[in-house]
């Protein structure tokens, strides 16, 4: 009886100091993946990654660390590691979370760059878990960066469904309705924003875009005062006073708040595209094209500032090759916007009156755009007859003219074209 009850004990003891140890080792898990994501803050790729697996051998059951060390390697351009780190979770990993390791493959193929696949999924993902708010919310921004607008406005309004009482989801589905000019609807979601938080920043400063949008410029400003007036440090809201004061003439009250978006948060490239617009309008070469210079560095596919250099440096007759280096450059980063590319690179050819070079990028033009962009075709048929007409060939010329008067008898190359024709 004795020896029984010792045995009892001992087996109780034991079961007692197993459960502490386990209760040890989470703890020391989560010390590590805590410190992991630290480093990840800092940038420490390396020493992220060495705690994240610290946590793994701690307790391999603490699958958030095989998705923080997935995030860390993504983050780090290192996407074989990544993917191999979530399928390291192994057959152990709970079916009733497999929509985690879907969301965090579409999350390395988002850092990859592969959309289509990170959108496939981040939908696998919420096929398993519908409401899992965390794919919803990344999906928005796959789908905006693809510029699918309805799938965009779709899991916006999934968001707030799953979130209604989140002003970040009203705001986000205030601000996509004010991209597909659905005014209405995004007035009611930042309406909505405001009334869970009527000190939201943010929500007044997307009104003011709302207003702006609209051209109701006094209503805009209003708005976007309201913004600064509650959060003065707002970066994006002296972003948004500045682009609208550039539009509406006021461009000395414009630098005012592009100087101050740039104390505030100096890496936002649209601050430093208005910026160049607004030394443009100074007649201040050399600082315009370094703002746009400027915002090209930050975003490589910011082609508008690529184009605006290119109209820049023809306006002025000076660094045309730079101009023409850069549309080179925009052509493999942001192949979407090559059909405006290869028009400016005619231009600066013709410029150059290298005609021949003129002509091989107009005609690359011609082979992408649509026919039913008249006023596009217009352009081009210009160019073309402005080359030929400097090649010496009147007769090509003249028919290149008269199809722009044909194609867009109102555009402003069918005006210039009609005083050019050769009767």
């Amino acid at each position: 009886m004795n020896i029984s009850k010792t045995a009892f004990l001992f087996f109780i003891l034991f079961l007692a100091s197993c459960t502490a140890s386990e209760e040890q080792r989470k703890s020391d898990s989560e010390i590590y993946l805590q410190i992991a994501n630290e480093y990840l803050t800092a940038g420490s790729y390396d020493k992220a990654v060495n705690e994240a697996d610290n946590a793994i051998k701690a307790y391999p059951q603490n699958w958030g660390a095989y998705f923080l060390k997935a995030e860390i390697l993504g983050t780090a351009g290192r996407y074989p590691e990544a993917f191999a780190a979530i399928e390291a979770t192994g057959s152990e990993f709970p079916k009733d979370l497999e929509h985690l390791r879907e969301h965090w493959r579409g999350v390395v193929n988002f850092h990859q760059g592969n959309l289509p696949e990170a959108a496939s999924h981040f939908e696998k993902s919420l096929e398993l878990k519908p409401d899992y708010v965390d794919s919803v919310i990344i999906l928005i921004q796959v789908y905006t960066e693809m510029n699918r607008s309805d799938d965009v406005i779709r899991y916006s309004e999934k968001w707030v469904e799953l979130e209604p009482g989140s002003e970040r989801a009203w705001e986000n589905l205030g601000i996509n309705n004010v991209s597909v000019r659905a005014y209405g609807r995004a007035k009611e979601a930042l309406d909505k924003a405001l009334s869970i938080n009527p000190k939201s920043a943010i929500a007044y400063n997307y009104l003011g875009r709302w207003a702006d949008e609209q051209n109701r410029w006094e209503e805009a400003e209003k708005y976007y005062l309201k913004s600064l007036e509650l959060n003065d440090k707002y970066a994006y809201v002296h972003l948004s006073l500045g682009q609208m004061y550039m539009l509406t003439g006021k461009i000395d009250e414009a630098k005012k708040h592009l100087d101050n978006a740039l104390a505030l948060d100096p890496g936002i490239p649209f601050t430093h595209y208005w910026m160049g617009k607004f030394y443009q309008k100074k007649k201040d070469f050399p600082n315009s094209i370094h703002s746009f210079r400027r915002a090209i560095e930050l975003n490589p596919e910011f082609s508008v500032a690529r184009v605006d250099i290119a109209e820049l440096c023809l306006e002025t007759n000076k660094e045309l090759d730079y101009a023409i280096s850069t549309l080179l450059d925009g052509l493999v980063i942001s192949p979407k916007d090559q059909k405006g590319f290869y028009y400016y690179l005619g231009k600066l050819a013709y410029a150059k009156k290298d005609y021949d070079a003129s002509l091989g990028h107009i005609e690359k033009a011609f082979a992408i755009i649509q026919k039913t962009e008249k006023e596009g075709l217009a352009d081009l048929h210009l160019l073309k007859g402005k080359v030929l007409l400097g090649k010496g060939d009147k007769k090509g010329a003249n028919a290149e003219f008269k199809s722009a008067l044909t194609l867009a008898p109102a555009s402003d190359s069918a005006k210039e074209a009609g005083k050019l024709v050769i009767n």
